[in-house]
């Protein structure tokens, strides 16, 4: 019986420990300056490009193929506004 008790004052203990980290996580962050948080996202951007697979070239080919395409939609659509003079 001893065990159980003890493991349920282990978990008990992390369980507090690990909210009390978070809170503290999320006060820090609360305190950050929007350069701090802005500059904190681009290393989190870097670092999830340093570890992206590489790209097969079709994949990519694709890729582009689709961003050209939505990009000539948007400039399809300023030329309507621009000739029509109205919001779409």
């Amino acid at each position: 019986m001893l065990d159980k008790e003890l493991y349920r004052d282990v978990y008990q203990y992390w369980q507090s420990r690990s909210q009390a980290d978070e809170e503290a996580k999320l006060l820090s962050v609360a305190q950050l300056s929007s350069d701090e948080r802005w500059s904190q996202f681009q290393a989190l951007l870097e670092f999830s490009l340093s570890v992206q697979p590489l790209q097969n070239p079709h994949e990519r080919a694709q890729k582009l193929l689709a961003l050209e395409k939505y990009y000539e939609a948007i400039r399809q659509l300023q030329a309507w506004r621009n000739e029509h003079g109205q919001s779409a």
